[in-house]
């Protein structure tokens, strides 16, 4: 999720921690979201983050954990 985050951040040209801090990476680490829902009970994660960053990060979580979760 780091590099996710360093590859947003670049194409927003802002700061990584713009995009989410590394305690929100660590809760979603933990939740292992996979819906909006459970994005948005997550630390650092509002409507207006799973607006402009959501479908992009739980496609990079899918991917990450496979088929299996």
């Amino acid at each position: 999720l780091r590099d996710w985050r360093r590859d947003r951040a670049a194409e927003e040209g802002v700061p990584a921690y713009r995009i989410f801090s590394n305690k929100t990476l660590d809760d979603l680490c933990v939740r292992v979201p996979m819906t909006d829902d459970e994005l948005l009970a997550c630390t650092g994660i509002g409507p207006a983050k799973l607006e402009a960053f959501g479908d992009d990060l739980l496609a990079a979580i899918a991917a990450l954990v496979g088929p299996e979760a």
